[in-house]
């Protein structure tokens, strides 16, 4: 006995999967990170002297392919004082940051499949 199976839609179907993860995995997740740290600088109750806490607060991403991390800091030595006495947002602009993320791969796989449609 002989079978064929034609395997073209699942082929079509990962190469998809692989484009919406691959490159823009990172992409999404460093644009999430941005915006929390905009959130931060822009939502903070602390008296801004100097410039540097909000200066050094950002977002970046470490890795590649299949394992993506994304930070969200800042930087100066006194941070954690800042945070500690409630004087800084980036613990919910980092709540924030995880809900967009999420809220990004939610679709996914409707556009994923949308690609046995084409």
């Amino acid at each position: 006995m002989l079978f064929t199976v034609d395997a073209s839609d699942v082929h079509r179907m990962t190469k998809r999967a692989e484009g919406e993860l691959g490159p823009k995995l990172a992409q999404r997740m460093l644009k999430a990170g941005q915006q929390a740290a905009k959130y931060e600088r822009s939502t903070h109750p602390y008296t801004n002297r100097t410039g540097r806490l909000e200066y050094t607060t950002r977002a970046y991403t470490a890795g590649g392919g299949d394992s993506v991390d994304l930070y969200l800091v800042m930087e100066m030595f006194y941070a954690s004082f800042v945070n500690n006495l409630g004087y800084s947002h980036i613990d919910d602009a980092a709540q924030q940051c995880g809900e967009w993320i999420e809220r990004g791969f939610v679709g996914m796989p409707d556009r994923i499949s949308g690609a046995l449609a084409n």
